[in-house]
């Protein structure tokens, strides 16, 4: 990531070398997807996780839905897509 200093100090991220396959195959994915939830840890991180995918994918943001985990079990899955947040 860097900044521009000479305009809003606007921030540009740049793929990781190496990483443009998985970032191309998350946009393919995306493109057939009717919906996007966005999975992540409920902390800050998780947030910035979420943010950035949703950059990197693009297209409409109506498509997108977070939902938070703070552990992995059937029911702890199930139930943040019942009540998915924007």
């Amino acid at each position: 990531m860097g900044v521009d200093p000479w305009h809003d100090w606007n921030a540009h991220y740049e793929v990781l070398p190496g990483k443009e396959k998985v970032v191309s195959e998350l946009k393919q994915l995306a493109e057939k997807a009717d919906h996007i939830y966005l999975a992540t840890d409920l902390d800050r991180e998780g947030e910035a996780i979420a943010w950035h995918l949703r950059e990197v994918i693009g297209g409409d943001e109506q498509r997108y839905s977070r939902v938070v985990f703070n552990e992995i079990t059937k029911t702890l899955f199930v139930r943040p897509l019942k009540s998915r947040a924007n």
